[in-house]
């Protein structure tokens, strides 16, 4: 049901998509709580919660405290020269289940209560995925799954050996697959950047697809910029004639600036600022819904396991109530976007793409476009030079 549910979620108005979530949620539950449930039904379930952006931390928690308890369950894995490793859950699972909480935050947005069965189902997958040494023996999409997801959730104290060896040993795998695609250029800046792996710790061919992707990418950018995007650079040429700068060479506007993780589609180079203009598929808590229930940005990994997938009908936005009364702080009017003081509920990816950049020395002036629509145009230079200041501690970086 949920699967079918959610082929058909750009189809089914909002209001019954969150009816019927609602119930499945419950029944999911009891499911959980009676064992009803295979690991890899487990699996497709965080999927498709994943996919739709659905942040119901109590039955996430259950299902990885089930999870959890069916890995500690089998923690002895048996290996014999010339037979397979004895694993208490497929790899193809754990590596999609390790996605699919990392997609929606975890563990760094899991609240309180709900977050030490996710964190112990995320430490045990990935012990079973190491100590197994299962990683070599993923898919394409598994090895992706895994990394991405590594990626996406970002180094933790607790766990950053663990993730590194990962890391290392899932790209020694993947690169002779695909060395060329953008989620290649961030896992690898990731991995270099917060991870600290270098290319001297993989085998030759590898390594040459790791250096590779730690270049600037001169190939013709592929995106264009948006309508939003557009009025943003209207006004920020406005802005810099009517604000002169007491550099030798005036500041300019570079459009698509290329960089080892991906093209800035508004910079200015000479303060090493980059513009991201956040629209709503940017977002996954997208004002005025409840927090806890969004919808999250897809790609190729998200379809594996629903065929028939209505991807391109009419688009609506699923937003869906919080089950319970945690929150997610959003960001106020009176702060405007600033740079680093509003919590803004970025989507995992460009909240990686602005984590990345950070590590390469830009100062990223975030414009959710929920608090760009509301400015007269009167307003939006006073705005432009808010972020702009906060940004750069004057202009120029000086």
């Amino acid at each position: 049901m949920a699967q079918a549910l959610a082929q058909l979620r750009h189809v089914i108005p909002a209001s019954q998509l969150r009816h019927r979530f609602r119930f499945l949620s419950r029944s999911l539950r009891r499911a959980v709580d009676c064992q009803l449930l295979q690991p890899h039904e487990q699996a497709t379930a965080l999927q498709i919660w994943a996919l739709l952006g659905l942040r119901d931390w109590p039955l996430l928690a259950k299902l990885a405290g089930r999870g959890l308890e069916a890995l500690a369950a089998n923690t002895v894995l048996r290996l014999t020269d010339g037979a397979d490793t004895i694993l208490p859950a497929h790899p193809e699972d754990l590596s999609e289940a390790i996605y699919a909480f990392a997609k929606l935050g975890a563990p760094d947005l899991v609240p309180g209560a709900c977050r030490p069965p996710v964190s112990g189902f995320l430490l045990r997958a990935m012990k079973v995925l190491d100590a197994a040494d299962a990683v070599v023996r993923l898919s394409e999409r598994g090895l992706q799954q895994l990394l991405l997801g590594i990626a996406l959730s970002g180094p933790s104290e607790e766990v950053f050996d663990l993730q590194r060896r990962l890391l290392q040993k899932g790209l020694e795998a993947w690169f002779p697959l695909d060395a060329a695609s953008e989620t290649a250029r961030l896992v690898t800046n990731c991995a270099a950047l917060e991870f600290w792996l270098t290319s001297d710790e993989l085998s030759p061919e590898p390594a040459e697809f790791f250096s590779d992707c730690l270049k600037i990418n001169e190939a013709e950018p592929k995106a264009s910029l948006r309508t939003l995007e557009l009025n943003v650079l209207t006004a920020l040429e406005r802005f810099l004639k009517t604000n002169p700068s007491e550099e030798d060479v005036p500041p300019s506007i570079s459009i698509m600036h290329q960089t080892p993780v991906g093209d800035i589609k508004l910079a200015i180079p000479s303060w090493n600022v980059a513009i991201m203009v956040g629209l709503p598929p940017d977002f996954f808590q997208r004002p005025p819904a409840d927090s806890g229930w969004g919808s999250t940005g897809e790609n190729e990994l998200d379809h594996g396991a629903l065929p028939g997938d209505f991807v391109h009908s009419l688009g609506e936005t699923v937003e869906l109530e919080a089950p319970c009364d945690e929150r997610t702080p959003m960001p106020n009017s009176s702060q405007h976007g600033g740079p680093d003081n509003c919590l803004l509920d970025w989507q995992r990816l460009p909240a990686l793409r602005i984590r990345l950049l950070k590590q390469l020395g830009w100062r990223v002036v975030q414009i959710p476009y929920f608090e760009w629509r509301k400015l007269l145009r009167s307003e939006e230079l006073s705005f432009l030079r808010q972020l702009l200041r906060r940004s750069t501690n004057g202009w120029g970086g000086t």
